[in-house]
């Protein structure tokens, strides 16, 4: 069971209290992650600070269009002492046209982890319409890319070009993707500086 559960589209934030209130209950302690500015410039955010409740939510508004470990670090370290219950994150705006939306939401399971969600049904992602064109469109899932692994594996892959993303880093170790590598005679990685994969 996938301990996330996505919202996305337009006007779906009237639909947040009610969602946690079936998640977690209606008394929830909240750990709400988001952007640092464009939600709060729109009113928004306060929208959703008041739907819920102010004294059920602890804000982490510090999320950044390129995220490190340590702003990760930082948030999990948040969250562990505001004793929530469950993590809803609102992305969207410019973030939400990059290509490291998927870290994002890995930093929210790690969240969900740390709460104790994994499992049961819960966390919560509020993702509007981005501002622009995705950058984008095609991105493999978490089963295509096992299945890429085994398949390299099975020595049936000789070239494999990545691009624009690094799987050894951002899938699990249980994936065991860096090994599977390892059995292709020729990996290109496409990206802009070099990385794990």
């Amino acid at each position: 069971m996938n301990p996330t559960k996505v919202i996305f589209g337009p006007g779906r934030l009237a639909e947040l209290p009610a969602a946690i209130e079936q998640v977690a209950g209606a008394q929830a302690r909240i750990f709400l992650v988001t952007g640092q500015s464009n939600l709060r410039k729109s009113g928004v955010l306060q929208q959703v600070v008041d739907s819920i409740g102010s004294s059920r939510v602890t804000l982490f508004d510090r999320v950044t269009p390129f995220p490190g470990p340590q702003l990760v670090e930082d948030a999990l370290d948040a969250c562990r002492q505001s004793s929530s219950h469950l993590v809803v994150a609102i992305g969207g705006g410019s973030a939400g046209n990059h290509s490291n939306g998927v870290d994002t939401l890995v930093a929210v399971n790690a969240l969900n982890y740390l709460v104790g969600n994994i499992g049961q049904e819960g966390g919560l992602v509020l993702n509007p319409e981005p501002a622009g064109p995705a950058v984008q469109q095609h991105r493999a899932s978490y089963s295509a890319m096992v299945e890429l692994a085994e398949a390299a594996r099975q020595g049936e892959i000789d070239i494999l070009i990545i691009s624009g993303t690094n799987p050894v880093f951002t899938l699990p170790p249980a994936a065991e993707f860096a090994e599977a590598l390892a059995q292709i005679p020729l990996v290109v990685s496409l990206s802009s500086f070099l990385d794990e994969t």
